[in-house]
Order: C-alpha cells, then structure tokens, then sequence
C-alpha cells in the first residue's frame, strides 16, 4: 500500500542508483524531509485524538442464571451445545464446550430511533430446525472444498400478542457458532439503530487473555497487536473498544470473535465491560446513528470460533460458510504473484512525483515488465499518474491522466507485447465522494490498461472519509461504518460487470464476503510489510508481529501483506540519497531473516502474492526460487502449530500438483522446532527443499544468512528446524514418487 508513504508523506524517496541528492525547488533537502517526516510520525503515534471517540455504551450486571423458557441446539459432533433462553428482561444465549462454559448468558437487543428499545418482553412463537451437511467448492482459497456441517435453530420472537416480532437465526457448527437477527418490515419503522445490544460474556475473564488493536484509533486497523487479561484490557484506555477478530484464550478453550456477511450495516467493535462483558459496538455514522434502515434490516452473522489450540483456529472456515454462495462467476482473475513500483517509496529511495528520483519513469518500469516476463508475475505501477503533489490536502489524483515522466503508450504497448497483467492503483485520500463521481473515468483507464485487478487506498486519518450529501455538505466518516462498508459493496458489483478484481487497501475489515463477491479478493486491514520503511517508533514492525497475525487478522480471511524483502539491512542501494536515507533511518527495516520473509508466502495466505523487493535484488539470488515456486491457490491448509506472539507454523498443499509447502517463523527468540510430517500423502516420496536460516543468522545482526538443504521425507517422517532469532523456515515437498510400504519390502 502507498499509504505509509503517505504517512511519512512527501519524503523525496532514494534512487536505486547513483544519484546526486535533488529535490524540486521550494522542497526542504532530503535530510530535512526525513527528518520531519519521522518526527510528525512518532507525534502522530503518541498523541492519540481520543476526543473524536464515540461515548462507552452503558455498563450493566452480566446475567448469572436466566430464568425463562428455553431451546437447546448441539453442534453434530456434540461438543458445542447452545442454550437461548427468553428471560423478561429479553432474549439470552449461551455456549458450552464439553460440558463447560464457554460463552456465559450474554444478552440480544437493539435501541432504536424513532422506536422503543427492543428486548425486553419477546417471547418464543415459534421454533425451526434443520440438519446441513454439504461441500461447495472455492474458486481460489486456502482450501478447495469446503465441507459446511451444522444444526441451525431458528426462532421466532414477538412481543406480546400484536407487538413487533423478529427472527433470531444460530448455525451451531463442530467449530463454533453464528448466529444474526432477522427483523422484518412492519407497522414499527424505526429509522436507525443507535445501539445493538449483542453480548460476549466470558464466564472467568481474570483467566482469559485477549489478543486485541483498538477499535477507535486515528490509524484505522494499523496498530500491533496487544495481550493481556480481560480486566488489563478493561483498563486500557485504548481499549475503549477492540477490533475483531478478537483472538481470546479461555480456560475452556480457543475462540475468537467476529462477523460474517457485513453488507448494509455496520462494522462490529467490542467494547470491554465489567464483568467480562464484551458488548457490540457498532461503527457510527458522523451524526451519530449506528446503523440508517429502512423498514427491515438483517444484522450481519456474529461468528465464534471455537478450538482446542490456537493453530486449530487458523483452520476454520465458519465465517466464509456463514457468507451467501457465490452470485456471479470471475473468469477473467486468476491467482498470481506481482512484483511493484512500489518498495522504493516505501522506504524512501523514490519520490511519487516526476524529478530526478521519480520512482514510475518510464525506462524503470519497461525493465520490471521485463523481469515479470520472465517470471510469471504481474505489474503495480504506482504513482504513475498525475496529482501527487496534492495527495494530502486532496486536491486530486487523477485515475487517468499519467505523469509527463511516464510514457503510458509506450508501457501499455510493452506490456501487451511481453503478455504481463498490468495491476492498476486507485489512491482515493479517502476523498470517497470524489473517487465515486469519478468512477467510470476510472475505471475506463483500467480498461485502457487491460488490467484484470486493482489495488484501491483510502488514506486517511479516521473518521476522515468524505461523503457529500445530496444537498452538498460534507462530512468526514469512519472506515468501518455503514458509509464504507455500502461503498465497498457497489464498488466491487461495480467492478465485477467490468470484468476487474479488487485488492482493497484501508477498507472494511473481511467478513468472508469473498464467498459471495469472488472479485473481492484480498484486503489489507492490518500493519503490513510497508510499516518496515518507515515505522520511527518501533524501527519497523517486531519480529513478534506476524506470530500474532497468523492467529488473528488473519483468521477474517486473506491478506495483502507483500512480503519477500531480501535485502534486509537496506544496503544494497548505492549513492547519495541511499546513504543519506540510511545515515537518517539507521534502525527502520525489516525485523526478519531472509528464510522469514520465504516463510511468509505460506503462512499469510493471499491469492494475489507480492514479491516486494527491487527486482535488483532477486536477480542471480538463488532464494527466489521459492518465490517463483511457492503457489496462492492451495488444496488444503493444515494449522500445525503455534501460539501467538510465540512462533507459528502451516501447511498447505498446492492446488494443482501434488507438492506441500510449509512455512514456520518465531519471534525474537530462536526456537527449536521437531516437526511430524503427518500431513504429507501417504504412499509419496517427496525431496524437501528447505531453505532455512544459516547457523549464524539472526534478525538484527546477520539477517541475510541462509543455507538451503534437501532431504528425501515421507508421511511418518520428522524434520528438525533450528529457527533463528526473528527467522523462520520453508518448506517445499516435491513429490518424487510412490513410496513402498513395509509389507511390500
């Protein structure tokens, strides 16, 4: 994503090569740009607005014992059991795990306005069961076949004899539960939802340790992640609410908890209450209401996952399976890897606007098409067209008129003739007012392009997106309300008639609406690799980091995290303005060896991979071979083991050969890992190909150092991997051929 650039906005980035340290006249000097860039950085992140944050819904007593008739429902392999109880206070759930609980009664309701609260008073009327047990298959994914296996329950609701009524809806799966509120159209018309009253009581929060970002913070989803227990995070003032998925280890258990299907309706936080109360915490519009309906709404699926460990949860497929099947077919998007104009702004080698170290001129971008070519790859080109100078103060980036140093006949021409996919970049500076009244101009340049994919930005400080009312005043709005989440919806239906998949970038979190919209087919939604270029604060994002977002962010569906830097100490660039970028950010890099960022591809599932580095630095580098090797589209994923902050490590079998990949990183502590190799085919030979860090790599020291080995494995076998400070390892098993079994011998 551009926007980091953004955040250190304007620093003249450095040229690849030798290059005397200009900059347009009025321009302070690069040292100087660097200089304040970092400062209002480190300000930014130390002073956070918390007077733009909506007010903490009420706290009350958690229910200890509902009274009430009450509907039980078991999950098919009997472990999970749901219990709802229609107390006169309003309806409650509950969810216990092998007898014990692991959701205490946590309350359903909404306040309206224009309408009395609705709770309080609902009585059961009428009760519907089905069994479900059926496969569909992904298009791209983690995993080809999804197997959806649950028992759904199906209450009717109303409030006295003529009162309104709704429907609550719970799906009880062997790996947690969804549940949402259907309230059809009726005589009661409330306008908006000021407050949805949906509970997550954890029964021992003092026991409890929650994985958690803040949920109101002026960085949108961009913020490491935090641990602690249920009252540490009580007692965090940022964590006036949290963002989901919200990971928790519970004494009876692994869950997290999320949303499926968030179309029409508001993003979910969670706010911490007394009590281990975890309480719905819609995203509001700027004037306050959480949710504008019209007659009926349906609340999106609120989603538990529920496991015995943590690496189980990164198996699940409950929120894709929560999500309506596919509605339209995206024939022309096929899985790939990309390489970019794109890293040198990230970490300032490059500047966005035409000059000596302008990063899109047109003979730089000729020769990444070439190496696209020659590997299989597409191309992002940013900041190719005009406008950069006034991408702060929005005054315009045109989606379609290049830059007067980017010749785009000429690239276009190349591209057709060399048979690279172009992937186009739409930086909108969260003016989405703008971008919509400009979108089929837009889009038309992307048809221009042939580009079958395009990577979308809405940088802005939250709530900082412009929307226009129709009488044409404006306001600013935050990125997970129902402003964005409705924009993001008729832009990806949009995009879909014009045959273009979308990358998004600073935009709703996943919901597992790939399922439904194929052509949505990856977000970012999370501190990325570009917080390596230049994150003042942190120098980069900690080795930790990736550990927390495997069982995580990642757990709501794929990621745009762009790994694959190989030049970690960032000293393979020469001249003036490298070594002026280097003597100013001396600490601000990747946190990684180098079999760290190989392991990635297969730990951060995405269907749309970057290889992030200059091309420079892939050239003759024999460790490229993994990322030319590595898949995006997988047969099947396997959680092996892990627990966050700690280490990680998966596995996942290739969709179209019969190889499996596996990819395993730690923290800033080398780890030993004795790894069965269990889920390999039986009755196959493999060679695995590891490429595993040198006995003397380490993140800070000597990142670079990598040794690769083979070994010839079968199901049953066991690797050792010695794993470095900040490093990791990855795997391919390449099948070789039938393996003799003991009985033939």
């Amino acid at each position: 994503m551009n926007r980091r650039m953004m955040l250190m906005a304007g620093v003249a980035t450095l040229l690849p090569i030798p290059a005397p340290a200009q900059t347009a006249p009025g321009k302070p000097d690069l040292r100087t740009q660097l200089r304040l860039a970092a400062e209002g950085y480190r300000r930014r992140r130390a002073n956070e607005p918390y007077d733009r944050w909506p007010a903490r819904p009420a706290a009350r007593p958690p229910l200890r014992d509902p009274q009430g008739p009450a509907v039980k429902l078991k999950s098919p392999d009997g472990r999970l059991a749901l219990r709802v109880v229609a107390t006169e206070q309003g309806p409650c759930w509950q969810l216990d795990r092998d007898g014990k609980e692991l959701i205490a009664p946590s309350r359903l309701g909404f306040t309206f306005r224009g309408a009395q609260p609705l709770g309080a008073g609902l009585t059961i009327t009428g009760e519907h069961r089905r069994s479900v047990d059926e496969r569909w298959e992904q298009p791209w994914g983690e995993v080809r076949v999804v197997h959806d296996r649950f028992e759904e329950l199906a209450l009717d609701l109303r409030e006295g004899v003529d009162g309104r009524m709704l429907r609550a809806e719970f799906r009880l799966f062997d790996g947690g539960l969804g549940f949402r509120i259907v309230y059809p159209d009726q005589p009661a018309r409330p306008s908006a939802i000021l407050e949805e009253q949906t509970e997550f009581v954890l029964p021992r929060p003092a026991d409890s340790r929650l994985w958690w970002l803040p949920g109101w913070g002026f960085a949108r989803d961009e913020y490491l992640y935090r641990s602690g227990s249920f009252d540490d995070v009580l007692a965090t003032r940022d964590a006036r609410a949290v963002l989901t998925p919200l990971t928790i280890e519970t004494p009876g258990g692994w869950i997290s908890i999320h949303e499926a299907a968030l179309e029409r309706y508001a993003g979910m936080n969670l706010a911490p209450l007394p009590g281990g109360i975890l309480r719905a915490d819609l995203v509001p519009w700027s004037d306050g209401d959480r949710v504008k309906i019209d007659g009926g709404f349906t609340t999106p699926w609120r989603a538990v996952l529920a496991a015995d460990s943590a690496a189980a949860l990164t198996e699940s497929t409950l929120v894709l399976s929560l999500n309506a099947p596919q509605r339209y077919p995206v024939p022309w998007f096929r899985p790939g890897k990309y390489v970019g104009i794109w890293w040198g702004y990230i970490i300032g080698y490059w500047e966005r606007e035409p000059g000596a170290a302008y990063g899109a001129a047109t003979d730089r971008v000729l020769r990444y098409i070439d190496f696209a070519a020659r590997n299989g790859f597409s191309l992002l080109i940013e900041s190719w067209n005009k406008g950069w100078d006034g991408w702060r103060d929005k005054s315009g980036i045109s989606f379609s008129k290049p830059s007067e140093a980017f010749d785009e006949a000429r690239v276009l021409a190349h591209a057709r003739r060399r048979g690279v996919p172009l992937v186009g970049h739409h930086e909108t500076s969260g003016d989405v007012a703008r971008y919509d009244s400009l979108r089929d101009e837009a889009f038309a340049s992307l048809a221009k392009w042939h580009a079958p994919l395009v990577k979308t930005g809405y940088v802005a400080a939250q709530p900082g997106l412009i929307r226009r009312a129709p009488n044409g005043s404006t306001s600013r709005e935050w990125h997970y309300g129902q402003f964005m989440v409705e924009h993001q919806q008729a832009l990806t239906e949009y995009a879909a008639k014009r045959g273009i998949a979308i990358l998004a970038h600073e935009t709703v979190k996943d919901t597992g609406l790939r399922r439904t919209y194929p052509n949505l087919v990856s977000r970012e939604c999370a501190v990325g690799q570009e917080f390596n270029g230049f994150d003042t604060v942190n120098g980069g994002t900690p080795p930790d980091h990736e550990t927390h977002l495997v069982f995580t962010r990642l757990l709501a569906g794929p990621m745009d995290y762009t790994p694959g830097i190989f030049d970690l100490d960032l000293s393979s660039r020469k001249g003036e303005r490298a070594r002026i970028r280097r003597e100013e950010l001396p600490n601000v890099r990747p946190n990684s060896t180098l079999a760290r960022q190989l392991a990635l591809y297969v730990l951060i599932y995405s269907p749309v991979q970057m290889a992030a580095d200059f091309i420079e630095n892939y050239e003759g580098h024999r460790a490229f071979r993994f990322i030319r090797d590595v898949p995006v589209d997988w047969e099947r994923s396997v959680g092996l083991a892990g627990y966050p902050g700690q280490f990680a490590a998966t596995a996942r079998k290739d969709r179209h050969s019969p190889d499996w990949y596996l990819g395993a990183i730690t923290n800033g502590e080398g780890r030993t890992i004795d790894q069965p190799l269990d889920f390999l085919d039986p009755q196959t030979v493999y060679e695995a190909q590891i490429y595993a860090d040198a006995p003397d790599s380490h993140f800070r020291t000597n990142p670079e150092a990598w040794k690769r080995l083979t070994r010839t494995v079968r199901r049953g076998d066991r690797l050792t991997f010695v794993l470095a400070p900040g490093g990791g390892v990855a795997v391919r098993f390449r099948a070789r051929g039938h393996a003799v079994s003991a009985s033939a011998t």
